[in-house]
């Protein structure tokens, strides 16, 4: 679709890219595929494919001591709701979450006393409040960034891009928090495309203060020189977390012994790893495929420096290519977000909640409004070409919610959208890469790089 029709469609001009309606269409037409292979494996094969989208319905989750799991809808607990609610409730009562209970609390002490005012509501209530603010706080500002698109366009597109997408209904399915965190992310893209640098550190410290993973986002402003800005954030984000530690029973230094190996420690398995969204998990799939089970599982043990290597790769190439400033920001803005589920080596579907916040960046330029836009140029050779044709198939596999496996080697099978999202992901990092590494600047991000570096509030080196 050329301009003059984006522009019949959606209103706007130099705001919505040809290749954002391609996405659209893209995603239209795999969506109704994979609800009707999905209609199909459910009602007429009798095969479950809850499972496939997220957990089990059923599936009760751990919970500390003097708490019990509590069915919210049917067979379901939200269990990922449920576990830091139960946290909060020991908090109410003098009892540590990282001190009390067989297995202590593997979450930032912020994101727990951000539970305690749920507590004051029974659990089912409780939950769903928790999911109205979630769907609220991860869906608001996705609307403000489709400006100035109308109000019906930007329905269709928030239904294709959220609302439907694998990665919203996982987050919902399990009550995770990674919804109102993702959210506050998109919140930060608004407050820097308005310029407001204090609002935007703001809420990613909220962020990070309430999963830690998010700090890999630091690597943008890093990139673009802005280290003052990034510090703040790192800055604040602890201190918060000292802070709310403090007032965690069980006294503070003996809860800071136990937190930061709580939440650093990892118990990688044949589930959690071939289950798996991150980087690593690349590897023990695709060996799977190849060569069988055998050679999958030999992968799923590796040392600590092994399965993290990738993840800090995967910022380097981040960090190189808006340092090197040969691809535009619909390329460098959804990698960059999409570091949120790939660097954390066991990483859920829910974790692919940037999906939304990327597939928009990818449409639409969000930080330079003015002067025109560089979704407007052509592109200068065929490797841009291959580019945007690999992050266009990489957003589409992470946004829709299939249920169809890939076949392998000796019976080893594994979920498409759960290989294709981190792999495609990483491919087009690499395409990135290499267009980088060439002399020639065809694109310039100066725009938004004047976004950032007007902040005096953030300037220094």
């Amino acid at each position: 679709m050329d301009q003059v029709e984006n522009e019949a469609l959606y209103g706007l001009r130099s705001s919505w890219s040809p290749w954002g309606t391609r996405l659209l269409a893209l995603v239209a037409i795999l969506v109704a595929l994979s609800l009707g292979y999905d209609w199909v494996q459910q009602f007429y094969r009798q095969i479950p494919v809850n499972d496939s989208l997220s957990f089990l319905a059923n599936d009760l989750p751990w919970m500390p001591i003097h708490t019990q799991a509590v069915t919210i809808i049917g067979v379901h607990y939200f269990g990922d709701f449920q576990l830091p609610y139960a946290w909060a409730i020991n908090v109410r009562h003098s009892l540590s979450p990282y001190l009390s209970s067989q297995y202590p609390a593997n979450v930032p002490p912020f994101e727990i006393l951000c539970f305690i005012p749920f507590t004051l509501l029974s659990v089912g209530p409780a939950t769903i409040l928790f999911l109205v603010i979630s769907i609220f706080v991860y869906v608001m500002p996705i609307w403000f960034l489709l400006s100035p698109m109308g109000s019906s366009s930007r329905i269709v597109v928030i239904a294709l891009f959220v609302l439907v997408s694998g990665p919203f209904v996982a987050m919902l399915d399990r009550g995770n928090a990674i919804g109102i965190v993702i959210g506050l992310v998109s919140w930060s893209v608004v407050a820097w495309r308005s310029r407001h640098w204090y609002l935007c550190g703001a809420l990613l410290v909220a962020a990070i203060s309430i999963k830690v993973y998010p700090v890999a986002l630091l690597v943008v402003p890093i990139a673009f020189r802005r280290y003052r800005f990034a510090a703040w954030v790192l800055l604040s984000a602890v201190i918060l977390n000292l802070a709310a530690l403090a007032v965690i029973p069980g006294g503070f230094l003996r809860n800071l012994r136990t937190v930061v190996p709580s939440m650093t420690s990892m118990q990688l398995g044949h589930q959690s790893l071939y289950a798996s969204w991150g980087v690593y998990s690349i590897a023990p799939k695709l060996a799977g495929l190849l060569f069988g089970p055998s050679a999958g599982n030999g992968l799923l043990a590796p040392g600590r420096l092994t399965v993290w290597l990738p993840s800090l790769l995967y910022l380097v190439c981040i960090y190189y290519i808006i340092r090197r400033n040969r691809v535009p920001q619909w390329c460098w803005g959804p990698l960059a977000v999409a570091s949120i589920q790939l660097i954390v080596p066991q990483s859920g579907s829910y974790a692919a909640g940037w999906v939304s916040l990327g597939s928009i960046w990818f449409a639409s330029n969000l930080i330079s409004r003015e002067n025109g836009s560089e979704i407007d140029q052509q592109d200068p050779d065929k490797s841009y070409l291959v580019l945007r044709v690999s992050m266009m198939l990489a957003l589409a596999s992470t946004l829709v919610a299939a249920v169809v496996n890939i076949d392998g080697s000796a019976g080893f099978s594994v979920l498409a959208t759960n290989l294709l999202s981190p792999t495609l992901v990483v491919v087009a990092l690499v395409i990135a890469v290499i267009i980088s590494a060439k002399r020639t600047v065809f694109y310039s991000h100066s725009a938004s790089m004047e976004h950032l570096s007007d902040s005096s509030e953030f300037k220094g080196n």
